[in-house]
């Protein structure tokens, strides 16, 4: 895998990309999406990660309001791309003939697996909102000053070293990208299929005996209706870690899901642009359904009133959040509002008296 990266990164640069040259990827979990990752990374280029869900009209205003040189595109979704010039494509997974585009195993041919030096423009990722009230914000990443971040999650979600991981979540999601990047760290085996099925990822935990899933809500809630028969079919007992996060996990789905696999569900509240919130374990979810858990290591999460007051335990108010996770502003140069260094997260919601956090519904919808 290290000579495909970096033959590919050799391509890029003499494809003639530099140092923050932007460059979108539109790709479902396969290895070619990893490896573009990691050498455009390697090259210091800025890589826009495009929702496979997106529109052609999105895709399209997206690309050119975000300057790309290149998009590294699957082949399924060339239709979304018939309005941009074909020399800035490259195909990454190929079904069948690509009608004389150029594909990742063209531009890395006879390429050197030489490594490559540090880059004197460091690399950088920008993630996009969903878009569900206009075209989708790019957030971007910014690289962690120290070690931190790490240290907060795996306090939080205790990850293994050397251990087999099934991620479900798209890469191209927050957290999926996480959950890739941090548990590099602990030199795992990933399981990545291109496209969600409950039953075969129930079987790829069973035949991996995979330690950690890493999901999406809906996901949880395709398996828990899967076909009995396949849970009974397969032991899933090795499952530890249920990492899930990305939208509100009904309390009712984490116990039914726990009910049907293992005590394995962390569920973490929080966003791409401010990073992790809270943190709910097993454990939480259990005695609190519905809950999003309790402020980790080196976080600040307050319930605040209309004068920016912190409201106590049991009292609803606009949640603000403080950590090292927190994003780099929009492309478009805006930003989220921040109250005394704490960043809105636009959800309502109170702490318990046992400190667990539980989220009450939008700011927007606050009268």
């Amino acid at each position: 895998v290290l000579d495909e990266v970096n033959r590919l990164s050799a391509a890029l640069k003499a494809q003639g990309i530099v140092g923050g040259d932007r460059v979108a990827i539109l790709c479902r979990n396969h290895r070619h999406m990893v490896i573009s990752m990691v050498a455009l990374m390697q090259v210091g280029a800025r890589m826009l990660l495009l929702n496979t869900m997106a529109s052609a009209s999105q895709v399209g205003e997206l690309v050119a309001r975000e300057g790309a040189k290149r998009i590294i595109i699957d082949q399924e979704f060339l239709a979304e791309v018939e309005e941009i010039d074909s020399a800035q494509l490259v195909v990454a997974w190929a079904d069948d003939d690509t009608h004389g585009l150029t594909t990742l195993s063209d531009l890395t041919q006879g390429q050197p697996t030489a490594d490559h030096p540090k880059p004197e423009h460091t690399g950088s990722i920008v993630i996009f909102t969903s878009g569900t009230t206009g075209l989708p914000k790019g957030a971007r990443r910014k690289e962690p000053d120290n070690l931190d971040p790490l240290l907060t999650f795996f306090g939080s979600i205790p990850y293994e070293g050397n251990s087999t991981v099934v991620l479900a979540a798209p890469l191209f999601h927050s957290w999926g990208l996480l959950n890739f990047g941090f548990g590099l760290s602990t030199v795992p085996t990933y399981v990545l299929r291109r496209r969600f099925a409950p039953d075969q990822v129930i079987r790829d935990i069973a035949e991996h005996r995979a330690k950690v899933l890493v999901v999406v809500p809906l996901m949880m809630q395709r398996m828990v209706d899967v076909d009995p028969e396949v849970v009974a079919s397969n032991d899933v007992s090795s499952l530890q870690i249920t990492a899930s996060s990305g939208s509100a996990l009904a309390g009712e789905l984490a116990t039914r899901f726990m009910d049907t696999f293992t005590d394995s569900v962390y569920n973490f509240y929080g966003a791409t642009e401010t990073g992790w919130a809270t943190i709910a374990s097993p454990a939480d979810l259990r005695a609190a359904p519905g809950t999003a858990g309790r402020v980790p290591w080196h976080t600040v999460t307050k319930v605040l009133g209309e004068e920016g007051q912190e409201l106590p335990a049991g009292e609803t108010g606009v949640i603000y959040v403080g950590n090292t996770m927190l994003f780099a502003g929009y492309t478009d140069g805006n930003n989220k509002d921040f109250r005394d260094g704490l960043m809105h997260t636009g959800d309502l919601g109170y702490f318990d008296e046992a400190g667990r956090l539980f989220v009450a519904g939008r700011d927007d919808d606050m009268i």
